[in-house]
C-alpha cells in the first residue's frame, strides 16, 4: 500500500516551488529619460518671484522667492540636479531680501523715519 515515500516528500516540492518563485521576483523601478523629467515649477517660480522681488523691490516677493526656493530644493531628485539653476534661484531669493530690507532704498527710508 505504501510506496515507500514519506509525507515530506511533498513539503521539499513546495520548499523548492518557492525558491523559484523567489527567484522570479524582481523590483520595480522607472527609468526616466532627463529630457522628460517633469519640471521644477518651485525653481521657476522662486526665480520669477526673485527676480520681481529685486527689481520691483518687493518684500513679499522676496519672501515668496525664497519659501518656493527652499521647496525645490527640498523637492530635489539627485538625477534632475543641476547646480547652477538652484544657486542662481538662491542667490535671486537672497538677494532680493537683502536689498529689500539692507539695501540703499531701505537706508533712506530709515532716514526719513529717524529725521520726523
Amino acid at each position: 500500500m505504501s510506496n515507500g515515500r514519506s509525507g515530506s516528500g511533498s513539503s521539499g516540492s513546495a520548499s523548492s516551488k518557492s525558491i523559484k518563485n523567489a527567484q522570479r521576483v524582481h523590483n520595480y523601478s522607472v527609468r526616466v529619460d532627463p529630457e522628460e523629467a517633469p519640471a521644477d515649477w518651485g525653481a521657476l517660480v522662486s526665480l520669477l518671484c526673485g527676480v520681481f522681488g529685486l527689481m520691483m523691490r518687493n518684500k513679499l516677493a522676496s519672501w515668496a522667492a525664497l519659501f518656493s526656493c527652499m521647496y525645490s530644493v527640498a523637492n530635489l531628485r539627485r538625477h534632475e540636479a543641476d547646480t547652477k539653476q538652484y544657486m542662481t534661484t538662491v542667490m535671486f531669493a537672497l538677494m532680493g531680501l537683502v536689498m529689500n530690507y539692507f539695501g540703499p532704498a531701505a537706508r533712506r527710508a530709515a532716514a526719513e523715519a529717524g529725521t520726523q
